[in-house]
């Protein structure tokens, strides 16, 4: 019988990762390997090996990822991480898929924009908040580089705006856009070597925290005519995960993030399991999506702490 391969997941205790090891060991489809900073991540119960690491701003976490890969005879790590893509790039290691090269740009959403702007892909206008002084519509306030909706804000008048500008201190590293409007989308796209595969639409129906809890996941179409469009143009060559609002059928791209997107398994149980196939190559795992409507919720493990690095 042939060994499955083994797949390591970063950051292994966010909804991406746990949806991630739980496909995997579900399908049988490969030795998990958990990595995550907080000893007590619920990702370690689930997986067949969790190791704690030290945080991506560690001077040590590259070394470390390194050491499971080599001690671990890792044949591939998962597009499931946020943080540490320059100090991983520099690994050189082909056990990645991740394009670092289009991550490092999506996460610097000032030069995200500009780029999409010179390729012509819909973006709401956005600048620098020292460049804007006064508004007179609603507006999103963001990090340049940050993750998920950690420090965003929403103000609908310029007496809302001079609060939070007072609040906010490095207005070079805050954005303000226009506040979009209409239905929010998230489209789990796959790429292999850099190749369009397939692209499940979800519309998001209830959010907590930044997640998506509640889903519509549609044979949408336009949007997935549209995500290969934006794949092409901007060549991204490994999967990502697209945001954008729909209003009346034109879309305006909000982010990208070069990873599978939190809910990726929902993509799964609608019949397309992209975590699956992209450690086995199983094209089994790609079926017909079925359109439906899916909800999560939270499970209690018990944790215990594993070795320390």
């Amino acid at each position: 019988m042939k060994e499955n391969r083994r797949a390591l997941v970063l950051e292994a205790g966010g909804a991406c990762g746990i949806s991630s090891i739980k496909l995997l060991k579900k399908n049988e489809a490969a030795y998990v390997v958990a990595a995550d900073m907080d000893e007590f991540s619920p990702s370690f119960s689930l997986a067949d090996l969790g190791v704690v690491i030290p945080a991506s701003s560690d001077d040590k976490f590259s070394r470390h990822v390194r050491e499971i890969i080599e001690e671990q005879g890792v044949d591939i790590v998962l597009p499931t991480f946020e943080h540490g893509h320059e100090s991983l790039s520099k690994l050189n290691l082909a056990v990645f898929v991740t394009d670092f090269k289009s991550a490092l740009l999506c996460k610097d959403k000032l030069l995200f924009n500009l780029e999409c702007q010179r390729l012509s892909l819909p973006v709401p206008k956005t600048r620098l908040m020292n460049n804007v002084d006064r508004i007179d519509s609603p507006v999103y306030v963001k990090p340049r580089v940050g993750v998920g909706s950690r420090n965003n804000y929403v103000t609908y008048s310029d007496d809302e705006y001079q609060r939070l500008r007072r609040f906010i201190v490095s207005h070079d590293q805050y954005l303000v856009q226009e506040l979009l409007t209409g239905e929010h989308w998230n489209v789990d796209v796959l790429v292999t070597e850099g190749l369009f595969k397939r692209a499940i639409p979800r519309k998001d129906l209830k959010q907590k925290e930044g997640n998506c809890i509640t889903v519509s996941v549609e044979n949408y179409e336009k949007l997935i005519d549209f995500s290969r469009e934006v794949q092409a143009k901007l060549d991204i060559r490994s999967p990502f995960n697209l945001e954008v609002f729909d209003k009346d059928g034109t879309f305006t791209i909000n982010e990208i993030n070069v990873r599978f997107g939190g809910g990726v398994i929902f993509g799964a149980l609608s019949g397309v399991d992209m975590v699956s196939y992209l450690v086995t190559g199983d094209e089994a795992y790609l079926g017909e999506l079925r359109a439906a409507v899916y909800s999560r919720y939270y499970e209690e493990v018990e944790v215990s702490n594993p070795s320390q690095r």
